[in-house]
């Protein structure tokens, strides 16, 4: 019998390959690159403007879920949410970090602290106009390197800077969460741990990279 992790692993990694394949069936190209100047992983891509699905459609297809899965690691933090006189009070939990061998998946949920529904419409975990989760990464401490989710730029040009491999942030979250996620750059082969940061949130250090 599949246990929670097992069968969370299976259910983001065909939401995740679906968002690649429409991402590739737009004529979208990934392809990662490090900012010498800021130790950041930085991934960056070309499009070809063919014809195909848009950024929101290639996002929608790798969106979040609800699960059980069990955290590993967690942190508590706050999000200004728009048209919210204080913060949402929240609890980011890691569910698993996954080195493949041309990509990471993260996994983590995000929920309120106290049970109640809380808002969490926020620019905070990336950059406007994008209500997504891009400025959450994976830091190598030794190497002293951020890894952030791999980027595309949309193959109908709309004016739109570039989406992310990423979910998006929930309108809201409950007690018992939204699993959301990110497909970075692969890790080096020998790196055990990870720190997490999520901007608003205390860090989460050293989780363990699991691999198949």
């Amino acid at each position: 019998m599949q246990s929670a992790v097992t069968t969370l692993r299976t259910s983001i990694r065909m939401r995740v390959v679906a968002g690649i394949a429409a991402a590739c069936a737009s004529a979208l190209l990934l392809a990662g690159c490090t900012s010498p100047s800021t130790g950041h992983e930085t991934p960056k891509v070309t499009s070809s403007h063919r014809d195909g699905d848009s950024a929101k459609t290639a996002i929608k297809k790798i969106m979040a879920s609800s699960d059980t899965a069990k955290a590993i690691a967690s942190a508590k933090g706050t999000i200004a949410a728009g048209g919210q006189d204080a913060p949402s009070a929240v609890v980011a939990e890691i569910l698993q970090v996954e080195a493949l061998p041309d990509s990471t998946e993260l996994v983590w949920r995000l929920k309120s602290a106290n049970g109640d529904t809380v808002a969490t419409n926020s620019f905070q975990l990336s950059k406007p106009p994008f209500l997504s989760t891009r400025y959450v990464g994976l830091i190598d401490a030794a190497a002293k390197k951020t890894y952030f989710p791999y980027t595309y730029a949309p193959a109908k040009a709309d004016g739109a800077d570039n989406a992310c491999l990423c979910s998006g942030i929930p309108d809201e979250v409950g007690g018992k969460g939204t699993v959301l996620y990110s497909v970075m750059p692969p890790l080096p082969s020998s790196l055990a741990t990870v720190d997490v940061t999520i901007p608003g949130f205390d860090p989460i250090t050293d989780v363990k990279v699991s691999r198949d």
